[in-house]
């Protein structure tokens, strides 16, 4: 598969096991698929990209590589820019200033006055889809794809319970903050009075996801060099998928079972 024909996702579960061919064309038509479906405009929203919109789109797109080990060079036509407030009234007041479509590989996002703001909440949304990512087919009367995975959030198989949904959320969020200060801040082509304008989104998600590792961090700075290291590891797993390193680390530091309380939201007590 060319380059620019990668899915935007990892892996489908439900499909047949046994045949990899049949596995690999079904997923590059179910790409193409939702490719196109992702692309199509959203009339009763959505605005013309201007000349500066682009500009700041192509910048945050750039950043990605930076940033994570995939790189899924999102299509110009699936971000959906949206005047301000629209995303809140799109999603039904469930969210605010940018949303993702995993299944679909797209984002809406409000126009917001601030650039430096604007290219933040694009970042936040682009990371999502740059995040390990498993579709699955769902069986029945009329079969479907629905989100089974997407960085280290995990959807049941039954569609009944999501985990560590607040933590993938504040991992994001963190990778955006530092987009933020290594690549906006330097930046020429934003205001420096605009710069100041730092939208901070995922403040309580944010707040339960530092105090965990600042207690992972008192705990095992024998094996880590700096706290940033420590991040790194969570960074891992939203990008690989892969929960064991963390799902050890929280265990041992917290003791049996830790982990699986973390993933269903539950606080953990920072202390042995």
């Amino acid at each position: 598969m060319k380059e620019e024909e990668k899915p935007h996702f990892d892996r489908v579960v439900g499909l047949p096991e046994k045949d990899r061919a049949s596995r690999e064309e079904i997923e590059k038509i179910l790409s193409q698929k939702l490719k196109g479906v992702g692309g199509e405009r959203i009339e009763e929203f959505e605005i013309d990209k201007t000349e500066r919109d682009i500009e700041i789109i192509n910048f945050t797109k750039d950043a990605i590589s930076d940033y994570t080990r995939k790189k899924y060079d999102i299509p110009l036509q699936n971000i959906h820019v949206f005047n301000l407030g629209g995303v809140e009234e799109f999603t039904q007041k469930r969210l605010e200033n940018g949303a993702t479509s995993i299944e679909r590989g797209s984002i809406v996002v409000d126009r917001i006055k601030s650039d430096a703001a604007f290219a933040k909440i694009l970042f936040h949304e682009i990371i999502h889809l740059n995040s390990y990512t498993a579709l699955q087919l769902k069986t029945g009367k009329e079969p479907s794809i629905g989100l089974y995975r997407s960085g280290i959030r995990v959807q049941t198989r039954n569609g009944k319970k999501i985990l560590f949904k607040d933590i993938n959320e504040a991992i994001t969020e963190l990778i955006t903050r530092r987009f933020y200060q290594e690549k906006i801040i330097p930046s020429e082509i934003f205001d420096e009075e605009d710069k100041k304008n730092l939208l901070n989104s995922r403040v309580e998600e944010m707040a339960k996801f530092e105090a965990l590792i600042d207690g992972l961090w008192e705990e095992n700075k024998d094996r880590f060099k700096t706290r940033e290291d420590l991040e790194d590891l969570f960074f891992e797993s939203q990008f690989t998928g892969s929960l064991l390193k963390i799902g050890r680390l929280i265990e041992k530091t917290f003791g049996k079972g830790s982990f699986r309380k973390l993933g269903e939201g539950n606080l953990i007590e920072i202390k042995k």
